[in-house]
């Protein structure tokens, strides 16, 4: 896991891109085209475990559950930087869009989960893509919508 991407010094209209696997590039050109064509800088998180990450969170989180006290770091605490906080996030996923939806949750953040929601679609990748909305361009739009 890890940060690909990361914002111009300054920038004002921020979002937090997270994704996984075979859409990252995907992920990376979106960014590029919300920095040209809106003037949205993101960050880009790689993603290697959501599962790792999801449990590895919860772990952290628990204890404070269950007893009241103080949460815990956790690797996606540390993924971020201190002003990042509040940022909206859009997350990308060729599987199920809730596989990665829980970020929003665990980081306090306005989150639009993008995935693959249903099936039997075929052919090319640009097209299947574009019609899970996990293009490049979907992203974009719903980087667009989370900063809404």
């Amino acid at each position: 896991m890890g940060r690909l991407r990361e914002p111009a010094q300054g920038a004002t209209d921020r979002v937090l891109l997270a994704s996984c696997g075979a859409v990252v590039p995907e992920t990376l050109l979106a960014a590029e085209l919300l920095a040209e064509n809106e003037g949205v800088d993101a960050t880009v998180l790689c993603l290697s475990s959501p599962d790792r990450l999801y449990h590895d969170w919860r772990g952290s989180h628990m204890p404070a559950i269950e007893t009241g006290s103080a949460t815990g770091t956790c690797q996606l605490d540390r993924l971020l930087a201190p002003d990042e906080q509040g940022v909206p996030v859009v997350t990308v996923i060729d599987g199920a869009s809730h596989a990665l939806a829980w970020l929003g949750s665990a980081l306090g953040m306005r989150c639009v989960p993008l995935g693959v929601d249903r099936f039997g679609q075929s052919g090319s990748q640009p097209s299947v893509y574009a019609e899970y909305s996990i293009s490049p361009e979907a992203i974009v739009a719903a980087a667009l919508v989370a900063l809404e």
